[in-house]
């Protein structure tokens, strides 16, 4: 029987569709591949905010994206798509988190695994202790713990990647040129000596940047640079150090935020 199934899959052309959906393949021209970069903050349950989703919403998200195709990438994978057309699925996408609060290591982290979802955590590295020190409080919300070395470290461990969130979280863009090269600098030297590979890329603290900024960057060595927020990577895009990213609002309904995407169109 399963024989005649293959045989039947085959003659009415299923396994050339099922191919077509599932295999990755590099963009060519007149491909308009759209890219996803969910960006999420605070991970708590209660009552949701701008800044703070449930987990039982993030599931909804993962879900959502699981039902309707997509499938993760890498910051290599998406280095190497918009530098060189490197290959990805048809339906690639990336869920990030913003400012590595202790509440993404607790509630973030099982549902990832649980869905088989990497995710891109930036840590303000400035703000990241090791034990026997005390957590650093800081930012909005209930009980704003940071976490700490052995988290990141377990992150790393379990298959998600960690990125650079600058040093001590600061405006970018009003910073002295100094500054923001020590921003840059020493965080992406922390990350690459706790963790034992530097970060590829970097999500600027609160989204804020200019053309001196983006340029700094650069010369830390980022291959990457991201907003917090301005939608789906564009087809084509060109600044790799203004990466738009999908801000996703706690209250938001995940179908209605993944549905609204463009689709992609390939050739």
């Amino acid at each position: 029987m399963a024989a005649l199934g293959i045989a039947v899959l085959l003659a009415a052309g299923g396994w050339a569709a099922w191919r077509a959906r599932t295999a990755w393949r590099s963009p060519g021209p007149g491909s308009r591949v759209t890219i996803p970069v969910f960006v999420l903050h605070r991970v708590l349950p209660g009552e949701a905010t701008e800044y703070i989703i449930s987990p039982d919403r993030l599931e909804k998200l993962v879900r959502e994206l699981n039902r309707r195709g997509f499938k993760p990438i890498s910051l290599a994978q998406l280095d190497a798509a918009l530098r060189d057309r490197g290959p990805l699925p048809r339906k690639p996408a990336m869920i990030t988190f913003d400012d590595a609060y202790l509440d993404m290591y607790v509630h973030a982290l099982p549902v990832l695994r649980k869905h088989g979802w990497p995710a891109v955590f930036f840590a303000p590295t400035g703000k990241i202790t090791d034990p026997p020190a005390g957590r650093v409080v800081w930012g909005d919300g209930p009980d704003p713990q940071a976490m700490q070395w052995p988290e990141l470290i377990a992150l790393k461990k379990a298959g998600m990647e960690i990125g650079s969130h600058a040093g001590t979280h600061i405006n970018l863009a009003k910073a002295l040129p100094e500054t923001v090269r020590a921003e840059l600098e020493t965080s992406r030297s922390a990350i690459a000596e706790r963790l034992g590979v530097a970060p590829v890329a970097l999500a600027y603290p609160g989204g804020r940047q200019n053309r001196e900024v983006r340029r700094a960057a650069a010369e830390a060595g980022y291959r990457l640079a991201f907003l917090s927020g301005g939608g789906p990577i564009p087809p084509g895009v060109e600044d790799l150090y203004a990466l738009p990213r999908v801000h996703v609002p706690g209250y938001a309904e995940p179908a209605a935020i993944v549905s609204a995407l463009p689709e992609n169109v390939w050739r």
